[in-house]
C-alpha cells in the first residue's frame, strides 16, 4: 500500500509539474503575441517623420506625440508582399483616383512663421544739438510726427555761439587791401558751418545785417520722430540728442526659425511678408542677416529681412506674417506631397503599374519642397502614383489583405482580386 501510495503520489507531482511548466510557457507566449499586437506607435502631428514606440514629446517642435491610427497600415503589408490591387475604371472615376507623373523638377521650400516690424537700424538718425545752450522752442512737440528734410525742428540760444559770431567779424577785413589772419578766419568759419549756420547765415553775417543769438535747427532727414528727448526751456549740451528720427520707407522684419529649418537660408534668401491689416497685399524683400548662433532655450535661429516701405504701411511692431522661400538649387527627382502614406518609419506610395492595377512601393524621401517630396528611391521617372484616392485604395487593400485569414492562404493575385 505504502509503495502504491508513494508511486501515485510522484506521478501526481510530475503531471503538476507538466501542467505547470506548459502553463508558463504559454502563458510567456501569450503575453509575447500580446506585446507584439499591442506595440503602439506614436507620432507628432506637426511632424509625420517623426515615430516613436512610447508616449513622449516630438524631438523637433516639443508637441505631445499622439497614438498613429492603423490607417494605411495595410499599404505597408501589401508593400511587403508585392502585392498588386485591381480597380475597374469605373470604380476609380467614382472614387476620384488620380495620378501623378513622377518628374524632375527644381524645389521650392517655404518656412512660414511669424515676424516683428522694427525700424531699421541703417535708417535711424540722432538729431544732437551742435552747441551748448537752452532750447528755445520746439517746433516738433511730439513723437510720431512725420518731418521732411529742411524742417525746423527747434530753436536754440546759446551763448558760445553769440561769442564765436563777434570773434569771426574781428577778424573780417573791412576794406580791401587790408592784411588779415586768413588761417584764423577759415578756422573760425568752420567751426560756426559745424555748430549749425548756413552759408547763407554767415554771408549776411559778413554784411553786418545781424548777429544770430538765437539758432534754428532743422531736419537733415526725412522720417518719423520716434523719440524727443528735451522739452521747451530745457539746457542742453554740445552733442546731446533732441530728438531720434527714422525713416520709415524701408524697414526690417526679424523673425525665428528652427534650427532644422536653416539649411538653404542665407542673406539674399527672398521672402513674402503679410498682414492682417492688409488683405490680400504682400511685401517683398530678401533676408539680410542670419544670426550665427542657436537660442538655447527655444532652438530657434533669428533671421532679419529688409523690405521696402514706401506707403509706411508697415509699422514698428506690427506682427505679420513671413513666407522664407528657399530655392534648392538643383532639380530633382519629385512626386506630389498628397501621394506619400506614412506608414510609421517608412513611407508608401501606390504607383499605377497597368490602367487598373495599382501596386504599392516603399519610398525614401529627401527634402520637402511646397507641395512636392523628392524621391531618392522607390519610383523611376515618368512612373505614375496615386496623389489623390490613396485612402480608398488603401482601404481596398485592407479588405482583401484580410481575406487569408477567412481561409485563404498563399499570395493573392490580380486575377483573385476581380472575383471578390
Amino acid at each position: 500500500m505504502k509503495k502504491l501510495f508513494w508511486v501515485g503520489f510522484g506521478l501526481t507531482l510530475f503531471a503538476a509539474g507538466a501542467l505547470g511548466l506548459f502553463g508558463c510557457k504559454g502563458t510567456k507566449q501569450e503575453q509575447a503575441k500580446t506585446e507584439v499586437h499591442d506595440k503602439d506607435d506614436y507620432t507628432c502631428s506637426m511632424h509625420p517623420a517623426v515615430s516613436s514606440d512610447k508616449p513622449g514629446a516630438c524631438p523637433v517642435c516639443g508637441m505631445v506625440l499622439e497614438k498613429r491610427s492603423g490607417l494605411f497600415a495595410s499599404s505597408a503589408q501589401a508593400a511587403e508582399e508585392k502585392f498588386q490591387l485591381t480597380l475597374p475604371t469605373d470604380k476609380q472615376v467614382l472614387a476620384n483616383v488620380a495620378t501623378s507623373k513622377a518628374e524632375h523638377r527644381r524645389l521650392e521650400r517655404s518656412i512660414v512663421t511669424v515676424g516683428t516690424v522694427e525700424a531699421s537700424e541703417q535708417r535711424l538718425y540722432h538729431i544732437p544739438s551742435r552747441v551748448p545752450g537752452r532750447i528755445e522752442k520746439l517746433f516738433v512737440d511730439f513723437t510720431g510726427a512725420y518731418v521732411e528734410k529742411g524742417d525746423p525742428l527747434f530753436v536754440i540760444y546759446s551763448p558760445e555761439l553769440v561769442t564765436a559770431q563777434k570773434e569771426y567779424l574781428l577778424h573780417v577785413p573791412k576794406a580791401a587791401g587790408v592784411h588779415f589772419d586768413s588761417s584764423f578766419l577759415l578756422a573760425a568759419k568752420e567751426r560756426l558751418l559745424l555748430w549749425g549756420l548756413t552759408p547763407g547765415q554767415i554771408a549776411n553775417l559778413e554784411s553786418g545785417d545781424t548777429i544770430y543769438t538765437r539758432l534754428t535747427i532743422y531736419s537733415p532727414r526725412s522720417g518719423v520722430v520716434m523719440n524727443r528727448a528735451k522739452l521747451a526751456g530745457s539746457y542742453v549740451v554740445e552733442g546731446e540728442t533732441v530728438y531720434d528720427i527714422a525713416d520709415l520707407s524701408a524697414v526690417w522684419v526679424w523673425a525665428d526659425i528652427y534650427e532644422y529649418e536653416i539649411a538653404g537660408v542665407s542673406a539674399g534668401t527672398p521672402v513674402a511678408v503679410s498682414s492682417p491689416a492688409y488683405p490680400g497685399k504682400k511685401f517683398s524683400g530678401r533676408i539680410s542677416f542670419v544670426s550665427p548662433e542657436v537660442s538655447m532655450t527655444t532652438r530657434t535661429i533669428r533671421v532679419r529681412a529688409e523690405l521696402e516701405n514706401p506707403d509706411l504701411l508697415l509699422k514698428p511692431g506690427m506682427y505679420v506674417d513671413v513666407d522664407i522661400k528657399v530655392q534648392t538649387g538643383k532639380r530633382v527627382l519629385a512626386i506630389p506631397v498628397s501621394a506619400v502614406l506614412q506608414t510609421g518609419n517608412r513611407q508608401i506610395v501606390w504607383v499605377k503599374a497597368g490602367p487598373t492595377v495599382f501596386e504599392p512601393r516603399a519610398v525614401t524621401l529627401g527634402i520637402r519642397g511646397g507641395d512636392w517630396w523628392e524621391v531618392l528611391s522607390g519610383v523611376h521617372e515618368g512612373e505614375e502614383v496615386v496623389s489623390s484616392g490613396g485612402y480608398l485604395l488603401d482601404s481596398e487593400a485592407q479588405f482583401r489583405l484580410g481575406k487569408p485569414a477567412a481561409g485563404h492562404t498563399g499570395h493573392t493575385t490580380p486575377s483573385e482580386h476581380e472575383g471578390h
